[in-house]
């Protein structure tokens, strides 16, 4: 501002009216104490400053003591003996030495009287090493538990006790030049059918392993299934879009007769299909019972006359177009009922579910909109559910209600197998990424217990109808055999144990040939085959036997 002569304004020496309201509006604040002026700081007042060694939280056990620090020796002394004074080499190697790997951090010194002492050069950074001590040391003293290590291992019995479950190869055979898909025993345990990539189904003796019958069908097989009743004997066969029903060529007498009048179209009726909430008109064309078949081109010579083979398949079911190859098939326990999974492209297509009654020829779709890719689908072994396992899910359904009862969460990426207990308490589900996942019916929609015993994806899982195992198989060809004994005590837990790893990479077996002998040969069984191993695994229904089909076209049979 520039220098001026005027007068003072008179405004400068009267006291403000507005600093005189802000002044008496403090001193009212005051009064009614919402201010409050400080207090005085008394000698009672905690010190800024306290050691953390000494105060103890309210809320923490009392702290460990502060550590001590090392006692000094006779080379700290200002006037040590002889023999603890370094040398010139010692001295000199002690000077090329890094800081950590120093024995010492000072050099002993003699001096004649104490008053000739110098300064400790090193006093600073030895306070500062000790505070970091005090700092890092631990608060709080903790008790050294003394646990045997083996006591945490849990206490599981003897393999050898929990006999008899699988342990060698018994024998084998070949299909030609394809990958053995898909298996399935008959319910008398005296017959083993299986299907190859090339259409071809082929019969075996389980016993001896001979081939007793061939069909050939034009597209590959799918799926194999043997129906669980016991007076009447046929096989069903799961091709691109197609279900063919056929009879063994050795069946006679009333199992014969029981067998062909179950498929009689005069006896049962004319067949048709029935959508869940659709008219029976609108969706009559889509499914149909018929007694021709597409596909059928020759059968083996060891079938008496290849006419034999048209009088073989029972019935045929033609599916929707576009519905893909029947990846599944499922019989529900009393035989009735069929369901069929089929999943169009390379298994990552829509998939459809339908469930088929063979006495009344009749099919019927309970689902119309299926959320995610159906991978399994299963009849519940005692109640009328229905399990449907997608990609990431496994979901129950009551077929007689017609609602969905639970929803269980798998934690595996991408399904691939699945099995009910016979009991009904419990399933088992397989993933492509290894994992094995138990589930208990009531306990949780959470797995009970994980197990990862293989190194590749998983692709079969089979539990036993009548001993308590249960095994799976792998792509990286080898088969994982379990003890799985379930209580009736609700409180206790399955008892799980693994028993056996079944590995036919080289074995000196009896491989049977057409004749029906055998000879000892030392072969490759279950290679693993473009990145294929075991692709799918049954058991036999009364005995600890157990038979797998291999990518590299083998059917293997296992025997305690």
């Amino acid at each position: 501002m520039p220098l001026s002569a005027a007068p003072e304004p008179k405004r400068r020496f009267v006291p403000s009216k507005w600093e005189k309201q802000k002044v008496m509006k403090i001193v009212r604040a005051i009064r009614q104490g919402r201010i409050v002026p400080n207090k005085p700081k008394t000698l009672d007042d905690r010190p800024q400053f306290y050691s953390i060694w000494e105060t103890a939280a309210s809320d923490h056990p009392a702290p460990a003591p502060a550590p001590k620090p090392r006692l000094p020796t006779n080379a700290e002394s200002y006037n040590p003996p002889e023999e603890y004074l370094p040398t010139e080499e010692e001295r000199k190697e002690w000077e090329e030495q890094d800081r950590e790997d120093r024995e010492r951090d000072f050099l002993p010194q003699k001096h004649s009287a104490l008053r000739l002492v110098p300064a400790y050069p090193e006093f600073i950074k030895n306070r500062f090493d000790r505070l970091l001590d005090l700092y890092l040391a631990p608060r709080i003293q903790r008790r050294r538990l003394n646990i045997d290590p083996d006591s945490l291992i849990p206490t599981l019995p003897s393999p050898q006790s929990l006999r008899p479950f699988p342990t060698y190869l018994s024998l084998y055979q070949h299909h030609h030049t394809s990958r053995a898909r898909c298996l399935s025993i008959s319910p008398d345990d005296e017959w083993v059918v299986s299907g190859d990539e090339n259409g071809v189904v082929s019969l075996w003796e389980v016993i001896t392993g001979h081939e007793a019958a061939r069909w050939s069908f034009e597209q590959r097989i799918g799926s194999i299934t043997w129906c669980p009743r016991k007076d009447v004997s046929y096989f069903v066969v799961g091709l691109e879009e197609e279900i063919i029903f056929l009879s063994p060529p050795f069946v006679t007498g009333s199992v014969s007769s029981a067998t062909k009048t179950l498929f009689d179209l005069e006896a049962a009726g004319s067949g048709g299909i029935q959508a869940v909430g659709s008219s029976s008109a609108s969706s009559a064309s889509t499914v149909s019972w018929t007694m021709t078949h597409r596909g059928t081109k020759s059968a083996s010579s060891t079938i008496q006359g290849s006419a034999a083979i048209i009088h073989d398949v029972l019935q045929c079911v033609r599916l929707p177009r576009g519905s893909g190859r029947v990846a599944q098939l499922s019989f529900h326990r009393k035989g009735d009922y069929l369901s069929s999974l089929s999943v169009a492209g390379s298994g990552t297509g829509q998939s459809s579910v339908w469930i088929h009654q063979v006495s009344k020829q009749h099919s019927q779709a309970p689902f119309k909109n299926v959320k995610g890719t159906v991978q399994k689908s299963m009849f519940h072994p005692i109640k009328p559910h229905f399990f449907v396992a997608t990609q990431r899910y496994v979901r129950v359904y009551d077929l007689a209600a017609q609602q969905l009862l639970k929803t269980y969460l798998t934690g595996i990426k991408w399904i691939s197998s699945l099995d009910i207990h016979p009991s009904g308490d419990h399933f088992i589900v397989g993933g492509y990424d290894k994992k094995l996942c138990w589930f208990d019916l009531e306990l949780s929609d959470k797995p009970y217990k994980v197990l990862r015993y293989h190194t590749r994806a998983i692709r079969a899982l089979a539990f036993h109808p009548t001993f308590p195992l249960f095994v799976s198989c792998a792509d990286d060809g080898s088969i994982q055999v379990f003890h799985a004994r379930v209580y009736n005590d609700l409180m206790s837990d399955p008892l799980i144990v693994p028993l056996k790893i079944l590995r036919g990479k080289t074995a000196t077996t009896t491989k049977a040939n057409s004749q029906g002998g055998g000879g000892l040969s030392v072969v490759g069984v279950h290679q693993v085959v473009d990145g294929l191993g075991i692709l799918d695994i049954q058991w036999c229904h009364s005995r600890p036997w157990l038979v797998s089909a291999g990518a590299d076209g083998t059917v293997a049979v296992w025997c305690p």
